[in-house]
C-alpha cells in the first residue's frame, strides 16, 4: 500500500511540474473569471470588470513567455555539454562551463537551477555578461555515474511556472574536503616513536637534534644554530621503545563523519603514512596501497552506511593483512562501531590511534581548542558526547586525536 502511494505522489508530482500555472495563478484566474463574468457584468461595474480583464491578460502573457522560454531552453540544453570536471572537492565551490543566456529580452521571466543527482550539491547562478554561469558548492563525498539538473522557468508574479530535468550521462566524483595541517599530526617527524617510554613524558624529552622538516613545530627548531650555520635542525624526543611504525589504517563510516574522511584524506595526499602502508575504508573488498585508490575508498564508504557495513574494514584488513600497528579514522558520534574497534585494538601489539574530524564554530572563542573538548557549558555541537568518547577510547588504551577541520588545531 505504501509503494503504491509512493508511486502515484511521484506521478501527481511529475504531471504537475509540466503544468504551467500555479496555484496562485490558479486562483487569479478563477477568481477574476467570476469577477468578470459573474459579479462586475451583473453590476455594471466596467472599472472591476475591466481589472478583471487585466488579471487575466497578465495571466496568459506569464503563461505564453513561460512555455515559450521553456521550449526555447528545453531545445538549446540538450545540444550542451555538461561542463563539469571528473572531481569536485566537497565544502569547495567551483565554477563550471555549464553557462545559460540571461534572457534579457524577457525581464518577466527567472531561470532557477538545482542538482537532483547528486543531490548533495548547492547550485548558484552567477551573471557574466550575457551568461549566467554555474556555480556548484558540494556538501559531501559522493560518487555519480550521471548527473541530472532540474531547471524552474517561472514569471516574477509567481503565476506560472514549468520544471524539467535533462541527464547527462557523466561519471563525477567528490572528493571531502582536505583537512588543514597547522599542528603536529599523530604519524609525524617530530612524534619520535609512535609511543615513548610510560615512565618518561608523553612524548619523551627532546635530546636528539635532526634537519627541519614538513609539519615540525617551529618551537623545537634550533634558532642558534640556525644564525651560526644556516641549517634548520629540530630538536626531537629520545627513542625510549622503538615500536614499529603505523604501517595500516581504516576509515569506520558513520554519523557526521565528513570531517574525519578530510582528515583521511589529508594523511594520503600528504604521504604521513610513510611507504608501505596500506588503507582500507568501510565498504572495500580489499585494502589498497595507492593513495588515489584508497580515496575512491573513502568516497564510496557513504553507502557503507546506507548497507549497515559499519567497521567493516577492521575484519578485511585482518583476514588480508598482518596488522602490528593501525592508524584509525572513526567518527565523532558514538555507535556500534565502538565495541568492534576496542577489540580490534586489543588484538594488536600496539594499541590503535584514533583520529577524530570535527567542524564548525567554536562558541566562547577565547578559549582554546583542546579546552572546548572537554568543557561543560551547553553548546550546539555536542561536545560532552565527544569528550565521553574520547575518554572512554582513552581507557582502552587508544591514543586519540581530534583534528579541527577547518583550524588545523588538535585536542
Amino acid at each position: 500500500m505504501a509503494q503504491w502511494k509512493a508511486r502515484i505522489g511521484r506521478r501527481i508530482w511529475r504531471v504537475g511540474r509540466v503544468i504551467p500555472v500555479t496555484l496562485p495563478g490558479l486562483v487569479l484566474g478563477l477568481g477574476s473569471a467570476f469577477v468578470a463574468l459573474a459579479f462586475a457584468k451583473s453590476n455594471s461595474d466596467y472599472l472591476l470588470y475591466a481589472a478583471a480583464l487585466l488579471a487575466l491578460g497578465l495571466l496568459a502573457a506569464c503563461t505564453l513567455f513561460v512555455v515559450l522560454t521553456t521550449a526555447l531552453l528545453w531545445r538549446q540544453l540538450r545540444r550542451l555539454p555538461s561542463g563539469l570536471p571528473e572531481t569536485l572537492e566537497a565544502e569547495s565551490s567551483t565554477d563550471t562551463s555549464f553557462r545559460l543566456p540571461r534572457l534579457r529580452s524577457l525581464p518577466l521571466i527567472e531561470v532557477d537551477l538545482l542538482w537532483d543527482q547528486p543531490a548533495s550539491v548547492q547550485v548558484e547562478l552567477v551573471s557574466s555578461g550575457p551568461w549566467c554561469c554555474e556555480r556548484v558548492t558540494p556538501r559531501k563525498r559522493a560518487r555519480a555515474v550521471k548527473v541530472v539538473r532540474c531547471f524552474s522557468v517561472a514569471d516574477v508574479f509567481g503565476l506560472a511556472a514549468i520544471s524539467f530535468s535533462v541527464t547527462w550521462n557523466t561519471a563525477l566524483r567528490i572528493v571531502p574536503a582536505l583537512a588543514s595541517a597547522s599542528a603536529p599530526l599523530p604519524v609525524s617527524q617530530a612524534q619520535g616513536d609512535l609511543f615513548s617510554h610510560p615512565a618518561g613524558e608523553p612524548e619523551g624529552d627532546l635530546v636528539e637534534m635532526r634537519a627541519y622538516g614538513p609539519g615540525d613545530p617551529l618551537h623545537h627548531v634550533l634558532w642558534k644554530t640556525f644564525a651560526r650555520t644556516r641549517r634548520l635542525l629540530v630538536r626531537m624526543p629520545e627513542r625510549a621503545l622503538a615500536y614499529p611504525s603505523i604501517n595500516s589504517a581504516c576509515l569506520i563510516a558513520g554519523e557526521s563523519d565528513e570531517d574525519s574522511c578530510s582528515a583521511a584524506r589529508l594523511y594520503l595526499e600528504k604521504r604521513l603514512f610513510g611507504s608501505g602502508f596500506v588503507f582500507c575504508a568501510d565498504g572495500a573488498k580489499r585494502p589498497t596501497g595507492d593513495p588515489r585508490e584508497a580515496i575512491d575508498q573513502i568516497i564510496d564508504s557513504v553507502k557503507a552506511k546506507e548497507r549497515g557495513l559499519e567497521a567493516s574494514s577492521l575484519d578485511v584488513l585482518a583476514s588480508s593483512h598482518r596488522v602490528s600497528s593501525c592508524l584509525i579514522f572513526v567518527p565523532p558520534v558514538d555507535g556500534p562501531w565502538r565495541s568492534r574497534v576496542e577489540i580490534f585494538s586489543s588484538r594488536l601489539a600496539v594499541p590503535a590511534t584514533i583520529v577524530i574530524g570535527v567542524s564548525g564554530a567554536l562558541p566562547q572563542g577565547e578559549r582554546k581548542f583542546k579546552q572546548m573538548l572537554f568543557r561543560k557549558d551547553g553548546a550546539s555541537t555536542d561536545w560532552d558526547g565527544l569528550a565521553r568518547l574520547t575518554l572512554e577510547l582513552r581507557q582502552c588504551g587508544m591514543k586519540v586525536q581530534v583534528i579541527h577541520r577547518e583550524l588545523g588545531e588538535m585536542a
